[in-house]
């Protein structure tokens, strides 16, 4: 026998894997991955047979794949502009400077809560109402809602009428939550695995944790219930849903905190939204979404964090995971629905979570990226996915611009093309080919190729791959509803909904095409498929049933004779027009006949009422009729058997898994010693059959005689050299301390060293010590929040001037100062002010806050003059007290400037305008959502005035969906209200924009958007109609200059280069802005009262010049000098805190005196003063004393209105003079 030969026959050969072990089963020791653990989708990991713990079937290749990450790592951050140091960051010291720095200012001020004083969702009626089905604002027999919203369990709804989470048999509730996270969560990961796991635990035995089940935990507990519930295959799904929608009230029951804005709450959020994928009619997916992702926002999720605002590595991960889910869900239903996003991607920086990277970088190095994951792959490639979708959903329908690396349309729809069919190879070829991804890849196509309103009349090819794509996906997903499981009904109805209308436009205006493609047949059949679908999904969304006679209505009425239609039957293809472009519809087409107004009634069916206490039911339930592995079936479209992981049937001797033994996450991650441990002994010790003391970079044997030193590694089949396995070991651990990840034996404590330069976004937090997504649950961890400034907000100015002084510390003054929280609470009850007193500040309100930020027309003004004109001392504006009482709140909040004490009479009627709240809405009648509109503006001119009081950037956005809603829900009374209804979306942009500005903040009013005329249209010619209409003129544009900053800032930090566009959008925003003065001083030409001038004036002043600072922040423009922006605005503000100050008391004058109107002063523009301010202390090479002196009398000016408007803590500015000052200093010295 040869040497070679005994050489090999001593090879140990390859290991058998962890997985079958554990199971107990033969492993075919395949290499790299076993066939079991091939078919599973799971890692293939060898196992240590003394310490029964998963290690590396390959040390060598873990090292490799680990060191090719972390270099990766290290490429991004350098290509990103991140700078890796070994000692300190400035980066850290100026974002602590600027916690201390707000302190007395911001942070005690603000507040997460919708409202701080009381704990109301005062939109939730819009939140927990059933999704709308398609066809998107369409009536369907004359409706768009169901008068009686129709559920799925219905019949069985009485049956479940006082069940809650806490009555299911314990042993089912833990299969259920098992289930959960094994099949639902690697798609969903908005909890970390562990923490539901000890929140199950605490919700079934809170004795033993010492503590009460908090209204968190019975939320999260009660709907992963509710979700995982809806993976049976039972024939009989009514009773399922019955089950599921019972838990749903039950969750509902303890929604108190969702008005609470922290990164729990944007988690419950994500599992209602999930909830209501799957049953649409158990919360509105539009407001929903919008919700989420306007609080995810908030919460600074969408910026990639630096080092200074997240030090914690898993704690990242987590955020980024929670950002995508979030950004995933939305786009689901927004793309599915063809409603507008509610996020630009040119505004997220935000890296993939699982080291997917940039989310928008080259296709192939994700791909490669991604490779050696597993479930994790899944949700990456579906981000990925939806990114795509984005992507030509903005191109295609609402006017976004083709990406730079197209040349043009052509070329950006072939590139496209090639990139969905990448990512679906990638899935087929790693056995990833869910019927979801396939389908969202399907529907990639269809969105590319069909008729939009960039592209109505397509090319033959484009149609024939819209159709065939239609065709595919339809067939899909009947194929996966008729096979039960988890189903995502709204997006599948959705999207097949609108793969039948590509159909039947191409079968109605281009048939001969079809036929020579041989898919006219093929697309008749799929109609047919696309009712049997809708009909089937009718039985978990009852409303689809009204979709399915919709549709079959439209292939009648498309495919009929010309000759044979009606007038009802054109009004049907103009509409069938309209969809295929998904254009909205603005008058109605359709019958308006008459629906029931009773509920469906209760049908007897033969389950008895107590099968809910019958334990064989639950087991039958589970064991017969639940399938656990269904939903990630990797060879669900191959072939459709069912080889996906499955949990066992419940029996007496199942082991229970508890939190203590759950796989941590950080056993990932190798520890050296334990690599140490795992080598095999090295082939010279083997060959003498000695024990070989195994250690780096050679055993103590080889190394006494200097020989060579190499172990076999049983993957590569091949020897290694452990000098090589040193030399891996020794750059994987160098590189993980440069970056500052933490290894298996690092201390949980340790700083990263990772530097987030240029950007400059901050993220105040009231309670740093805590984390929002940690454990154990404290009973105050829902109110730690975040509050995320952008890079061009005040703070993030403040913070690249701190950068330059790392010794800087808080003044003394500023130190010692108390920082209690002031709500200005009077020590009594609430009683009104007299019909006098109340009717003057109704006055004040009209000429100051309802000028400048009109809500109540002058019909609504007149019926609350004419109430207290009436009999009586009270008032009675028809039920609406907290209309009456939030103006008398606004107005209070102006007057104080004058008076003090009213500052305290302000938050008594706020809160009493809460205590009157009506949380109901009639939603099918447009004057209640317009009524709905203006009191959510209301509170918004409110809280912009008192941010301490509630959340402004939440109510912001509930407004906006709303907006969108009542502009895309055609309606009789259009045409009464359309005036009202144009100020209000006037005063809608103006709000946002100077809300968002102060943020820096992405706005999701401006993406995609243009200037509307029916807004810019006179139809009054009052002077308040005027600053109206140039009010929105300004903020459109500011808001328009905004979003290209922070395009800017994503472009340097992204591509470390400038964003191409600054130069030649900077121009076109300074021509706008210079156009929109001169027509501004030729409608002041026209207004003879001078003393409307000299009011009218600084505002105008004030806003020109914003506008030009921010496009001078773009790029250089002539006349944006930061000394002459500086001295006007200042100026301007200095006016209009004089003129609040002098004028506040306008209100006792009677209702004919001459009017004068007041600019509320607000914290937005306090925060623009220290923005220009500290833009004035940069200036550089000032060579003339005529130069310095100028600059330095601006600064004058502007620390004397910071030291104004200081004085009033709302402006959010305490403290900040001290702070201006003192840098005013050290820039002198220096």
């Amino acid at each position: 026998m040869s040497s070679g030969h005994r050489s090999f026959k001593r090879h140990r050969s390859t290991p058998a894997c962890a997985r079958c072990y554990k199971i107990k089963q033969k492993c075919d020791r395949g290499t790299p991955k076993c066939l079991r653990c091939v078919s599973a989708g799971v890692e293939c990991t060898a196992i240590n047979r003394q310490t029964a713990a998963e290690i590396p079937r390959s040390p060598v290749q873990y090292l490799e794949q680990r060191l090719d990450e972390l270099q990766r790592i290290k490429s991004n951050h350098q290509k990103d502009g991140v700078a890796i140091a070994s000692d300190g960051d400035e980066d850290d010291a100026s974002h602590s400077h600027i916690l201390e720095a707000v302190s007395v200012s911001i942070t005690d001020r603000f507040t997460s809560n919708l409202f701080r004083s009381r704990a109301v969702l005062q939109h939730q009626a819009k939140l927990f109402y059933p999704s709308e089905r398609p066809p998107l604002k369409i009536p369907v027999h004359g409706i768009y809602h169901d008068i009686y919203p129709r559920t799925a369990g219905l019949e069985y709804a009485p049956r479940f009428a006082s069940f809650n989470a806490s009555k299911i048999p314990l042993d089912v509730a833990r299969r259920l939550f098992d289930n959960y996270k094994v099949n639902i969560l690697p798609r969903f990961p908005c909890f970390p695995e562990d923490d539901l796991s000890k929140r199950f635990n605490l919700f079934y035995d809170p004795l033993d944790f010492g503590k009460e089940t908090s209204d968190e935990t019975a939320f999260i507990v009660t709907l992963v219930l509710a979700i995982s519930s809806l993976t049976s295959k039972r024939q009989d799904f009514r009773r399922v849903a019955a089950l599921s929608e019972s838990l749903h009230a039950d969750a509902i029951r303890h929604k108190s905190f969702i008005q609470h804005s922290s990164l729990m709450t944007l988690r419950c959020l994500l599992l209602l939204i999930q909830l209501a994928l799957l049953l649409p009619h158990t919360s509105n997916l539009w407001y929903l979404s919008g919700e989420a992702v306007r609080m995810a926002i908030s919460l600074g999720l969408h910026e990639e964090p630096g080092n200074a605002t997240d030090q914690d590595p898993t704690h990242l991960e987590q955020r980024r995971a929670l950002f995508w889910l979030t950004y995933q869900l939305e786009r689901t239903v927004a793309i599915a629905a063809g409603c507008p996003i509610a996020l630009s991607d040119d505004h997220i920086t935000t890296q993939l979570p699982f080291n997917g990277g940039d989310p928008h970088g080259d296709l192939e190095q994700f791909i490669q990226r991604v490779s050696h994951l597993n479930q994790e792959k899944q949700f990456l490639i579906h981000v990925r996915v939806c990114i795509i979708q984005s992507e030509i959903h903005g191109v295609q329908f609402f006017d976004q611009d083709i990406p730079e690396s197209a040349a043009d349309y052509d070329t950006w729809v072939q590139n496209t093309k090639d990139s969905i069919q990448d990512l679906v190879n990638q899935i087929t070829a790693d056995g990833f080919a869910t019927s979801w991804l396939i389908s969202a890849a399907q529907q990639c196509q269809v969105l590319l190729h069909r008729p939009c309103s960039r592209n109505i009349s397509v090319s033959t090819s484009s149609l024939n791959a819209a159709a065939s794509a239609s065709i595919q996906l339809i067939n899909t997903s009947l194929e996966g509803a008729m096979a039960g499981g988890l189903i995502g009904t709204f997006e599948i109805a959705n999207s097949a909904f609108q793969a039948g209308v590509v159909i039947l436009y191409a079968l109605r205006n281009r048939t001969s095409e079809l036929q020579q493609a041989s898919l006219r047949i093929q697309a008749q059949e799929a109609l047919d498929n696309l009712v049997q679908l809708l009909f089937t999904l009718s039985e978990r969304w009852p409303a689809t049933f009204d979709t399915a006679e919709y549709i079959k209505e439209l292939i009648e009425t498309s495919l009929s004779a010309e000759s044979q239609r009606s007038a009802y039957d054109l009004n049907v293809l103009k509409e069938l027009d309209c969809l295929v472009t998904q254009r909205r519809i603005h008058s109605i087409y359709h019958r308006n006949i008459s629906v029931s107004s009773k509920p469906a009634q209760v049908t007897n069916n033969e389950t008895s009422p107590g099968f809910l206490e019958d334990e064989a039911w639950w087991k039958d339930f589970i064991n017969e009729d639940f399938d656990m592995g269904d939903y990630f079936d990797p060879s669900e479209i191959a072939d459709g058997n069912n080889s996906a992981q499955t949990l066992p049937l419940i029996s007496a001797s199942d082991p229970v898994t508890t939190p203590e033994t759950a796989k941590d996450s950080n056993e990932d991650r190798l520890d050296f010693t334990q690599l140490i441990e795992i080598l095999p002994a090295c082939s010279h010790c083997r060959d003498r059959r000695v024990k070989c003391h195994r250690q780096l970079p050679a055993c103590k044997e080889c190394q006494r005689a200097n020989r060579h030193c190499a172990v076999f590694d049983p993957v590569l089949l091949k020897n290694v050299p452990l000098s090589h396995v040193s030399s891996l070991a020794e750059k994987v651990k160098e590189l993980e301390l440069q970056l500052g990840l933490l290894s298996h034996t690092q201390s949980q404590g340790q700083k990263s060293t990772l530097r987030n330069y240029p950007r400059r976004a901050v993220i105040l937090n009231k309670q740093q010590t805590g984390r929002c997504m940690g454990w154990p649950e404290q009973h105050d961890e829902g109110k730690s929040s975040h509050h995320f400034f952008g890079p061009w907000s005040s703070l993030g100015c403040l913070r690249e001037h701190l950068i330059n002084y790392p010794s800087w510390e808080l003044p003394l003054m500023l130190g010692a100062s108390q920082t209690g929280e002031n709500e200005n609470t009077p020590g009594f009850e609430f009683k009104r002010f007299p019909v006098s007193v109340e009717l003057s500040l109704v006055l004040l309100y009209t000429r100051s806050a309802n000028t400048f930020f009109p809500i109540l027309d002058e019909y609504c003004l007149q019926r609350i003059y004419a109430s207290y004109r009436g009999e009586g001392t009270e008032l009675n504006f028809d039920g609406n007290q907290d209309i009456i009482y939030l103006v008398v709140a606004i107005a209070c909040q102006v007057r104080k400037k004058k008076e003090v004490s009213f500052a305290c009479w302000a938050t008594l009627y706020f809160d009493q305008a809460l205590s009157n709240l009506d949380t109901t809405c009639d939603h099918s009648s447009r004057p209640r959502n317009i009524q709905l509109l203006q009191r959510t503006l209301l509170i918004c001119v409110y809280l912009i005035l008192s941010p301490s009081s509630g959340d402004v950037w939440r109510h912001l956005g509930f407004g906006i969906r709303l907006f969108f809603d009542l502009s895309h829900l055609p309606s009789e009374d259009e045409d009464k209200d359309h005036d009202l209804f144009c100020m209000l979306t006037r005063t809608l942009y103006t709000l946002e924009s100077q809300v968002s500005i102060a943020f820096g903040r992405p706005s999701l009013l401006i993406i995609g958007d243009s200037l509307r005329k029916e807004l810019m249209a006179r139809t009054k010619s009052s002077i308040e109609e005027i600053i109206s209409i140039h009010f929105y003129l300004i903020s459109f544009l500011k808001m328009k200059t905004h979003n290209c900053l922070l395009k800017k800032e994503v472009y340097m930090g992204r591509l470390a280069r400038e964003y191409i566009g600054a130069k030649s959008d900077s121009q076109v925003y300074r021509r706008e802005l210079d156009e929109w003065l001169v027509k501004w001083s030729k409608t002041l030409e026209t207004i003879e009262d001078e003393q409307f001038k000299r009011v009218l004036t600084p505002w105008a002043e004030l806003n020109y010049a914003q506008g030009l600072y921010m496009i001078s922040m773009l790029w250089p423009t002539p006349g944006g000098h930061p000394t002459t922006i500086c001295d006007k605005i200042s100026k301007a503000c200095l006016t209009l805190a004089r003129q609040q100050q002098l004028l506040g008391n306008l209100g006792v004058v009677n209702a004919e005196s001459e009017p004068i109107f007041i600019f509320p002063m607000n914290w937005t523009v306090g925060h623009l003063v220290i923005q220009v301010g500290l833009n004035c202390l940069d200036i550089q090479n000032l060579t003339t004393s005529g130069e310095k002196q100028r600059r330095n009398m601006s600064l004058q000016r502007c620390l004397g209105v910071l030291s104004t408007l200081e004085t009033d803590h709302e402006n959010l500015l305490t403290g900040q003079s001290i702070i201006f000052e003192e840098l005013w200093e050290r820039y002198i010295m220096t």
